[in-house]
């Protein structure tokens, strides 16, 4: 048997499955973050819904697209408690 290998280049666009913890980590750190984040196709499920709205507690102001979600950070400064 012969095995001959040539050079050649791939091309294209491969779209990774959203995951829950990248989108749950992708969070807070742009939550912590000073200036906007761009999240690219987050994972929508009831866990990350909850992520969202500790992290908008914390002050981070979210905007939900269709693919992807823009976070404005809070450089690190909390919002102070409720209740």
């Amino acid at each position: 048997m012969e095995l001959v290998a040539e050079q050649s280049s791939l091309k294209g666009t491969v779209r990774i499955p959203a995951s829950k913890s990248h989108t749950i980590r992708a969070l807070f750190i742009a939550t912590l973050a000073d200036g906007t984040s761009t999240l690219s196709n987050p994972l929508y499920s009831g866990d990350t819904d909850s992520c969202r709205t500790v992290c908008r507690a914390l002050g981070a102001q979210i905007a939900e697209g269709k693919d992807q979600w823009t976070v404005k950070g809070t450089g690190g400064s909390f919002a102070e408690p409720h209740g």
